[in-house]
């Protein structure tokens, strides 16, 4: 389990617990996806999408000119990254995931 320190404002500070299935761990692994890449996205995602049909969470972030999607769950504080990935075609899957209502985005705090 990695902690992982959120700052929402420059007043508050919010404490996280990123934990990362084998499956997350082999792919970023494979993909060359660093736990420092998954914690900017975690604090600063690009775009942030509820999936309906794996009753997930997706974060997009712009990494090194490529777009890195991050699979998972979160119970509490706790967020349980499943997969991650990079793509440079991010507007073609998040367009089709929107239009089969599979995705829904949700709108930053």
């Amino acid at each position: 389990m990695l902690a992982l320190t959120l700052i929402h404002n420059k007043y508050a500070i919010m404490r996280l617990e990123v934990e990362f299935t084998r499956h997350a761990a082999e792919k970023m692994n494979a993909r060359y996806v660093s736990e420092s890449d998954v914690k900017l996205a975690l604090k600063d995602p690009d775009s942030l999408f509820s999936d309906k049909e794996h009753e997930t969470f997706a974060i997009v972030k712009s990494i090194r000119n490529r777009y890195l999607l991050i699979m998972y769950t979160r119970k509490n504080q706790t967020y349980r990254v499943i997969t991650v990935y990079f793509s440079t075609k991010v507007d073609k899957l998040i367009s089709s995931k929107i239009r089969r209502e599979a995705w829904v985005k949700i709108e930053k705090e």
